[in-house]
């Protein structure tokens, strides 16, 4: 005997993002979007990306949540960072660095840069990765990726 069925649920529309970088990339200025030229999934319409620029498009007035993983080569100064961009401007919380002990040194590569945000959008958006260095030094980058999710 079966019961009765209730009524069909709403349908979803997946919207992420999942891209990365496998070969090293060298010389990314300090400020400047790190590239990421290899796409894993890119579904939905909420989220946009441009492998060409780094540029992730997002749609108004929405909850993303974003997170990324960079593994830099430290620059001649010991010092390597990385940070994630809305519009522009750097999300607060986002900023991963490494700078060195005074008489250590990190070995290249050893180190991982990470951080995940929950933001929301009022307007068409932009976000992106951006290398950051206080030394004002280019950082070299053994991989990196990206992950960008529609929360609501």
């Amino acid at each position: 005997m079966t019961g009765v069925t209730g009524p069909t649920g709403p349908t979803v529309t997946a919207n992420n993002l999942s891209a990365y970088l496998v070969n090293r990339v060298n010389g990314v200025n300090n400020g400047a979007t790190i590239i990421f030229p290899n796409i894993l999934t890119n579904s939905g319409t909420a989220i946009q990306y441009d492998p060409t620029t780094g540029i992730v498009s997002l749609a108004p007035n929405q909850t993303y949540e974003a997170t990324y993983l960079a593994r830099p080569i430290t620059s001649p100064s010991g010092e390597a960072g990385a940070g994630l961009y809305l519009n522009g401007n750097v999300i607060n919380g986002s900023v991963a660095r490494v700078q060195p002990v005074p008489g250590a040194s990190v070995p290249d590569g050893i180190t991982n840069l990470s951080s995940t945000v929950i933001f929301q959008t009022t307007s068409p958006s932009t976000l992106d990765l951006r290398s950051i260095n206080l030394s004002g030094e280019p950082n070299d980058f053994l991989s990196a990726n990206i992950n960008v999710v529609k929360l609501a």
